[in-house]
């Protein structure tokens, strides 16, 4: 046979293939079956046509949404230039340009830490390095333990300061051990060496790997399993439990008020850490705080420090072929996209100017009609789930009105905060990157001081408008930034299924945070308290270990498998969210049938929705890390895991006993 004939017979067999492919939405494969693999079916074609890019970790649609923001905020940023310097938008452009001042930054060396870094190193004694970690919210300062204000669930109506373990240089207390992540562990050490170095230290080799022991102790130690739940507790008796640590010392370098409230999450692990701190040598506790210093510093100094930090950070960690781009930096720094909540030791997030960019970014791309839209949709889902929890038949009639009256005491919030940043007292400099980060950071923390002398302000917001994401708070209310409502998430150009699919399974997803493992322990009142009957609470716990269990059968990289009970949370979330949008899709159409688009039914573009939403790839590395530390679960898994749970999904697509994931009626996990 020559090459025309071979070319002719080939051309015969795809043929057909092709115009199978035509026929359908683009980047399914309707070549394999949906009940042996539904995320494989919805997003099959792309996935064998979309390579990793080297500028990324992931590629897929929830990235094209934040590169989006990205790209707006950019084009937001770059029109300050002309704005007053007095106002708003001119603080928001000389911060932004200072980020991308090179030879400012350059000329000043690391003259704007110096002093910090001194008295690090002269420290005398371990007091001094506690009044040194207690200004870790204004300071390029690392710290044991982490301070932020919040709501008080012993009285839902105030704020308490809440502590918990520091955050240390790898991601995850794994990290320190997993033999999966052991280039990330000398990548890590090859880091530590180049900051200490950096910053004049003596044998910067031998402190860096005393500073990576002491951080794998602090990580050993933080491996006991203890929930995030943070409980009240008595100032004193806090003092007295993480003794020797000088936590009064700690506390007053805060500014915390001595009267005010305080809330603890995961004490062994800070009772572990105060022990490791008092057997550690003062010579080791300098060099773990100069590396802290430098590494959150490192962004906002020299060229060759922004490019260590992205070496480690944005390409040893996640698996990234080459470093962000310097714009990309510069708007990340400047807005804290992808943020949640003010201080905080994430660069990106530290002193951010992110409700004043927020502003800006309401203001163009956020109009009338898309918020009218929007809300539309949210009641909807709202109105869905209620109608569940009055039908859940596991449910006692007590528990019952308890979760009803819960999920009616929700504050709805949409798009951002109706009043603008108050920058008034904010006064910035032209190319003086780190002194303005340090002021923006120190108005950010007296913001939340203030809070502690308020009663809880529910019109307060936790993210920003140009966050793509949402948020179930913990001021008993669900934010939806307008960061959200744009494509992949929310697209108009698109049908009512699709967008109940998306859209309207992620705000399901919120309001199912508030019955989820951990949401159902507070009360309508924003109270932690047990309103569960006992029979209701043994039903629930039932059906959450089932779900745990069918995580942990899926195993995303060969030998890793995902962790059913950290992701727990996010798990019901996903499974909640996606069943009341259905049912809120029914309910959107009045008993009209659903039209075919594409060939598709109403029910399948709805589960499709939800399977476009996360169509997605990670690098080997940035995968490994999420299997490690995170609490959602991969995307495939976010797919998977949830359709083969829901009975509408079987008839749906016709999957039948035998196909990879079916589940027997039976088996089949219903909560909410």
């Amino acid at each position: 046979m020559d090459w025309r004939t071979r070319l002719t017979v080939s051309a015969l067999l795809v043929a057909p293939a092709f115009a199978v492919l035509a026929q359908t939405p683009l980047g399914m494969d309707p070549f394999s079956s949906p009940g042996d693999g539904f995320f494989r079916y919805a997003n099959g074609h792309w996935l064998d046509v979309t390579p990793m890019s080297a500028d990324h970790a992931e590629v897929g649609a929830m990235q094209s949404a934040i590169d989006g923001m990205d790209a707006k905020l950019r084009s937001i940023l770059d029109g300050t230039a002309t704005a007053p310097p007095d106002t708003n938008a001119g603080k928001v452009g000389i911060y932004y340009r200072a980020f991308g001042d090179a030879s400012a930054r350059k000329a000043s060396g690391l003259t704007p830490v110096a002093s910090l870094l001194r008295a690090i190193a002269e420290a005398p004694d371990r007091s001094a390095l506690a009044v040194l970690m207690g200004r870790e919210q204004v300071d390029f300062v690392g710290s044991l333990v982490d301070a932020h204000v919040d709501v008080d669930h012993a009285d839902g109506h105030r704020y308490a300061v809440f502590l918990e373990p520091g955050v240390q240089g790898l991601p995850a207390a794994e990290d320190y051990f997993a033999p999966g992540f052991a280039p990330q562990r000398e990548a890590y050490r090859d880091y530590l060496r180049f900051l200490l170095k950096k910053a004049s230290w003596p044998d910067a080799p031998k402190a860096a790997d005393e500073v990576l022991s002491f951080e794998s102790m602090l990580a050993h130690d933080s491996t006991r399993e203890e929930d995030d739940i943070a409980h009240p507790v008595d100032r004193a008796a806090w003092v007295r439990g993480v003794s020797p640590f000088d936590a009064n010392v700690f506390l007053r370098a805060l500014d915390v008020p001595a009267d005010a409230r305080l809330a603890v999450s995961r004490p062994h692990a800070l009772h572990a850490m105060a022990e490791r701190y008092a057997h550690a040598s003062m010579a080791t506790l300098r060099a773990w705080m100069t590396a802290r210093a430098m590494d959150r510093a490192a962004p906002y100094l020299t060229a060759d420090l922004v490019s260590a930090w992205q070496r480690f950070h944005e390409q040893a960690l996640t698996g990234r072929a080459v470093p962000l781009p310097a714009w990309q930096l510069a708007v990340r720094g400047a807005t804290g996209t992808q943020c949640v909540g003010g201080g905080g030791p994430d660069a990106d997030c530290f002193g951010s100017l992110r409700w004043a960019a927020g502003d800006l970014y309401l203001a163009r791309y956020f109009p009338d009609d898309v918020r009218r839209q929007a809300m539309v949709m949210i009641e909807a889902l709202r109105s869905a789930f209620r109608e569940r929890l009055a039908h859940e038949p596991w449910m006692s009639t007590s528990t019952r009105i308890a979760a009803l009256r819960k999920l009616d005491a929700y504050t709805v919030k949409l798009g951002g905060p109706s009043q603008t940043a108050d920058l008034s007292g904010l006064s910035l400099r032209e190319g003086d990157l780190v002194g303005d980060t340090r002021a923006i950071a120190a108005g950010d923390w007296q913001a939340q001081l203030e809070r502690l002398r308020e009663r809880v302000d529910p019109t307060a917001w936790v993210e920003a408008p140009q966050t793509v994401d949402a948020n179930n708070g913990e001021a008993l209310d669900v934010e939806f930034p307008a960061g959200l409502f744009q494509p992949p998430v929310f697209d108009v150009s698109r049908d009512a299924a699709y967008n109940f699919g998306a859209l309207g399974a992620f705000i399901g997803h919120e309001w199912t945070h508030g019955f989820d493992d951990e949401g159902r322990h507070i009360d309508a009142d924003n109270r932690r308290r047990d309103w569960w009957s006992t029979d209701d609470d043994r039903a629930f716990r039932h059906r959450a270990n089932a779900l745990i269990q069918q995580y942990d059968a899926f195993e995303p990289l060969p030998g890793v498998h995902v962790d059913g009970r950290r992701t727990l949370g996010e798990n019901i979330a996903d499974l909640g969210g996606l069943s009341v949008a259905l049912d809120a899709y029914h309910a959107f159409l009045h008993g009209r049938p659903a039209p075919v688009v594409d060939g598709l039914t109403g029910d399948q573009r709805v589960f499709l929705g939800w399977a476009w939403l996360w169509r997605g790839r990670k690098s080997g590395e940035a995968l490994r890390q999420q299997l490690a530390d995170d609490v959602h679960s991969p995307y495939a898994v976010r797919v998977d895991a949830v359709v083969r749970n829901i009975d509408a999904w079987y008839s749906a697509f016709h999957v039948e006993g035998g196909q990879q994931l079916y589940v027997a009626p039976t088996e089949r996990v219903r909560l909410w």
